[in-house]
């Protein structure tokens, strides 16, 4: 039924109430769960920097290096024990690098999120 599940995370309790369903959607139908987190900085942060300066690049190494644990703990949680879990992390526009992944996937799960 469900082959890959893409679950989106910011990092925020709301966004992580999609794990459980996840794990059980995987769990049940021997699929596998895909956690994300894309890492999305504005040149508008630094508008005196072209986008390619060492202090923008810092930055965004940072919180992809953040990200990357974030996702690594959240993958060890016991909620996705028994699941076969994938961590991913993305730079770019949130929305669009989101819908990228998900055109590749059969089965996107969202929670209602008011961010």
């Amino acid at each position: 039924m469900f082959r890959r599940i893409l679950v989106p995370l910011d990092g925020s309790t709301r966004a992580e109430r999609a794990i459980p369903v996840a794990a059980r959607l995987a769990h049940t139908s021997g699929g596998s769960v895909i956690l994300v987190r894309v890492v999305s900085k504005s040149s508008g942060l630094w508008p005196s920097a072209a986008p390619q300066t060492t202090l923008a690049q810092q930055v965004i190494a940072a919180d992809r290096a953040e990200a990357e644990q974030y996702l690594s703990a959240v993958s060890t949680s016991l909620e996705l024990e028994g699941v076969p879990t994938e961590s991913v992390v993305r730079f770019g526009p949130t929305v669009s690098t989101l819908l990228a992944m998900d055109r590749c996937l059969v089965r996107h799960i969202q929670m209602p999120h008011a961010r």
